[in-house]
């Protein structure tokens, strides 16, 4: 091959292998080595046959065999170098501890319940002696307030009035159905039970209820009993009322209050 065609391919070597930063070529020592043909695919998309030196260390491979020469016998067999990144991720991570986790304090959540609806008194006899008096069915917190006001009890309902026919003999049954909704952010007590807390109660004392559901509505059945004793004497009455409890003593929700009078 002659000098100015070696000449020709080196400047092309050069040119190209500069541009794609494969190899550091030495212009100087070119004529000295050993020639060897390579593919190099030049920016237009062409390929080209250029010369490459055998001997020649890429950049990228001479500084990582520096790195793991730093690895050597002065490490006594340690792979973490002294002072290099790795020795400090490896530190970190000895001495990373896991952070406290901060204990919430528990909540006492109140049950809570409201009266969702009341249905009309339901005599369950053919019996006359026993009626529903029109008109008294609602709102009586006020009358019932100094009985309330230091407890859980947002309110007080009338769940209307039974009258009893003067001079009536037996036991006359009837039935007081409402809707009560647990309006709290939390499920019921398990031990949940509508409870007798005023008056007679005409045979009616407790109703267990259970874990009623946040949101939930439950229709609970109040069955009473009325005795004729209250025939005796007209315009004589009496009160009744429940409050539900959750099982450790705490009233909860409306007070619920129903009235017998002899008309």
């Amino acid at each position: 091959m002659s000098d100015d065609l070696l000449s020709s391919e080196q400047d092309e070597v050069a040119s190209v292998v500069t541009a794609t930063s494969w190899l550091i070529v030495d212009e100087d020592d070119e004529r000295e080595r050993d020639l060897e043909t390579m593919v190099v695919v030049a920016s237009d998309g062409e390929e080209q046959e250029v010369a490459a030196c055998t001997e020649e260390a890429n950049p990228i491979a001479a500084a990582m065999e520096a790195v793991a020469a730093m690895g050597g016998d002065d490490t006594d067999g340690d792979a973490s170098v002294p002072g290099s990144a790795f020795e400090s991720v490896a530190t970190s991570a000895k001495e990373e501890e896991p952070e406290a986790v901060e204990e919430k304090p528990v909540v006492d959540e109140k049950a809570s319940a409201s009266l969702w609806y009341a249905h009309p008194l339901e005599m369950c006899s053919d019996a006359t002696e026993l009626f529903e008096c029109p008109g008294h069915q609602g709102e009586v917190t006020c009358q019932w307030w100094e009985a309330i006001k230091n407890f859980d009890v947002k309110s007080a309902v009338c769940l209307g009035r039974l009258g009893i026919a003067q001079g009536a003999n037996g036991a006359f049954p009837a039935l007081a159905r409402i809707v009560v909704r647990n309006d709290g952010p939390c499920a019921w007590p398990e031990a949940s039970t509508l409870r007798l807390v005023a008056g007679a109660g005409w045979g009616f004392h407790e109703l267990y209820i259970g874990a009623l559901g946040a949101g939930q509505c439950a229709e609970l059945v109040l069955d009473v009993c009325v005795p004729s004793d209250l025939a005796a004497y007209p315009g004589a009455g009496q009160r009744s009322g429940w409050v539900l409890e959750d099982g450790t003593g705490r009233p909860f929700g409306p007070l619920l209050v129903l009235e017998v009078v002899c008309a």
